[in-house]
C-alpha cells in the first residue's frame, strides 16, 4: 500500500509540474541575469541627460531609466574625486550601495556608465580590452569625446543635470 501511494504521488507531482510553464519553475536570484549581452538598455529618460565636466572640458550623457540611475539623479549635483583604473575606466566607490536590481553579467561599450555593484563603484569606461564583467549594472551613456578620460589620471569630475527649456 505504501508503494502505491509512493507512485500515486511520484505521477501528481509529475503531472503538476508539467502543465508549469519555465517562468513557474525558475527561480531567479532577483536582480541577477547571467550573461545576456542581447540586453540592451533601451529606456533612456527622454529628458535627464547629464552634464560631466572634467578640468575645462564638458561631456555629455543620455542616462537609462533605472534604479541605479535615478539614485545617482539624486545625489546631483555631485562632483567625485574619480580614480583610473586598468588605463580604461574612471572609478568613484560610494560608501552605501546604490539600488541595482538589472545588474548582471556583460561586456560594456567605451562610454558606458556603469555601476560595479560589488564594490559600489560608480565606472566611466573610456578604453576597451573585451572583458566580460559580472554584477554591472548600465547606467547611462556618455555621447561623445569619453578618450578625454586616456590623459587625465586621477581627477575630480562634475556630474550635474542639464536644464530642459
Amino acid at each position: 500500500m505504501t508503494r502505491l501511494f509512493s507512485i500515486f504521488l511520484f505521477i501528481i507531482s509529475s503531472y503538476s509540474l508539467s502543465s508549469c510553464n519555465k517562468s513557474e519553475m525558475e527561480i531567479e536570484e532577483p536582480g541577477v541575469i547571467e550573461n545576456t549581452d542581447t540586453i540592451k538598455q533601451t529606456n533612456i529618460m527622454k529628458t535627464t541627460k547629464l552634464k560631466i565636466t572634467v578640468g575645462d572640458k564638458v561631456l555629455f550623457a543620455d542616462l537609462y531609466d533605472n534604479a541605479t540611475a535615478k539614485s545617482f539623479i539624486d545625489k546631483l549635483p555631485l562632483t567625485l574625486p574619480m580614480q583610473d583604473l586598468y588605463e580604461r575606466e574612471m572609478v568613484y566607490r560610494f560608501e552605501e550601495a546604490l539600488p541595482a536590481y538589472e545588474a548582471h553579467t556583460s561586456g560594456y561599450e567605451v562610454g558606458d556608465i556603469s555601476y560595479w555593484t560589488p564594490w559600489h563603484s560608480f565606472v566611466i569606461f573610456y578604453r576597451q580590452n573585451g572583458e566580460i564583467i559580472g554584477n554591472l549594472q548600465k547606467v547611462g551613456r556618455i555621447q561623445k569625446d569619453v578618450e578625454l578620460f586616456q590623459t587625465t589620471g586621477n581627477i575630480n569630475v562634475k556630474f550635474e543635470l542639464v536644464k530642459e527649456d
